[in-house]
């Protein structure tokens, strides 16, 4: 894979139905000099299995996009 500087990248949630969930936190993050974008502040509002859906557009160039990319399955579980 080829690392990207200045993508601005944005996560969406999908749970197990495939049925978006609502993920909080700041969008999008731009990737560094290494081509990775951090997220520090995400959350999902509800437990479950999900995905992460990650896409994004080359910064100042909105006509060249990133392929999108999909994260393995995990779980959330409520707090003790």
């Amino acid at each position: 894979p080829t690392t990207l500087p200045n993508v601005a990248v944005t996560l969406a949630a999908v749970n197990n139905n495939g049925t978006p969930a609502n993920l909080v936190g700041v969008m999008p993050q731009i990737t560094d000099g290494s081509g990775i974008a951090s997220f520090s502040d995400l959350q999902l509002t509800k437990t479950g299995a999900y995905r992460l859906l990650a896409s994004g557009v080359v910064g100042g160039r909105p006509a060249i996009p990133v392929s999108q990319a999909t994260s393995l399955k995990f779980n959330i579980a409520p707090s003790k």
